[in-house]
């Protein structure tokens, strides 16, 4: 047989106290639903790190760090991308820099592989203050937006016919 259950009594509390509770309980709730953004082109491309490895990337997120405008070609090299991205883990910034004549900013990463590899990874983004859009990315069997084969006229370490 098991003992009645016991009803705690709560002291009132004061109508600012009360208030206050209700505010932060609103906050906390708003803050748990709504997503964080990035801040600084060095979050961004870690955010795309965590992005890759989401199973489903949501749209939204998709929107809100990429240049993608309506080129469905651009999109879908972008999930083919991403999917490729995934396998990188525990990205590490180790580089950030601002290219002045385009206003665009180059992150630099490390990353590491399953098997103890590791990869280095760029990203370029175009943006200001905590809005930061990923207009580029390359790494280890990777880029994007993919970037066409360049033919002709190369460095060689061949002589000469």
């Amino acid at each position: 047989m098991q003992p009645p259950c016991r009803v705690k009594r709560r002291l009132p509390l004061p109508r600012t106290a009360q208030a206050l509770l209700v505010a932060l309980g609103l906050t906390a709730g708003c803050a748990m639903e709504r997503e964080t953004p990035a801040v600084g082109p060095d979050a961004s491309a870690l955010e795309l790190f965590e992005l890759a490895g989401l199973p489903d990337r949501p749209p939204e997120r998709l929107e809100a760090l990429f240049a993608l405008g309506s080129d469905e070609t651009l999109r879908a090299e972008l999930g083919d991308a991403l999917d490729r991205l995934a396998a990188a883990r525990r990205p590490q910034v180790t580089l950030v820099e601002t290219m002045v004549e385009s206003g665009k900013t180059v992150v630099d990463l490390t990353a590491e592989f399953d098997g103890g590899a590791s990869g280095e990874f760029s990203v370029q983004l175009q943006g200001a203050d905590d809005v930061w859009k990923i207009v580029w990315f390359q790494g280890p069997g990777v880029d994007w937006p993919r970037q066409p084969r360049r033919r002709g006229d190369g460095l060689t370490s061949s002589t000469p016919p």
